[in-house]
């Protein structure tokens, strides 16, 4: 259990930091050397400079998938948007982690298929290194419901709950 709240953890610091690297890189003043002891010099580098700071081994883009569940789908303008929780309610965890997703603009959205997102459906969420976020969703298109993979380009926001003994 402990395993599994430090790898939860772990997860939400890289949400946090992943998707981000490149306003990081569009904000950060060139870097400036540090003075070390002994004199010598030493330039930082920015998180946006392809290192990951918290992990030395290459990002895998896509991420793995991880299991989650729909808790909210609103369609309705300005731009609709995606609640998931990961992991879904009925797996047993302290930690859940609650994501809004949605468009960055009107073009963005789809258009070319229905997205049927009803709460407690579990899905698949996997997010690449440019801050895309890719859901597996049952969509219908042409009166035929299949699972499709929706791309989503902005993350509204994030909620991490504690719950003291998990579920």
């Amino acid at each position: 259990m402990r395993l599994y709240f430090s790898f939860l953890a772990a997860l939400a610091i890289l949400l946090g930091v992943k998707p981000f690297a490149g306003h990081l890189q569009a904000q950060s003043a060139p870097a400036a050397p540090h003075a070390l002891p002994g004199g010598e010099a030493r330039a930082e580098r920015a998180t946006s400079s392809g290192e990951h700071w918290l992990d030395p081994r290459p990002v895998v883009d896509p991420s793995p998938d991880m299991k989650c569940a729909i808790v909210e789908w609103a369609a309705g303008s300005p731009k609709p948007s995606l609640v998931v929780v990961c992991p879904p309610e009925e797996v047993f965890a302290p930690l859940r982690l609650y994501f809004r997703l949605s468009w960055k603009r009107d073009a963005d959205v789809p258009g070319n298929f229905q997205i049927i997102a009803e709460p407690k459906t579990i899905i698949k969420l996997h997010w690449t290194s440019q801050g895309e976020y890719q859901v597996l969703l049952p969509t219908e298109r042409k009166k035929k419901r299949h699972p499709e993979w929706v791309n989503f380009n902005s993350l509204v926001g994030v909620f991490i709950k504690y719950q003291q003994g998990g579920s």
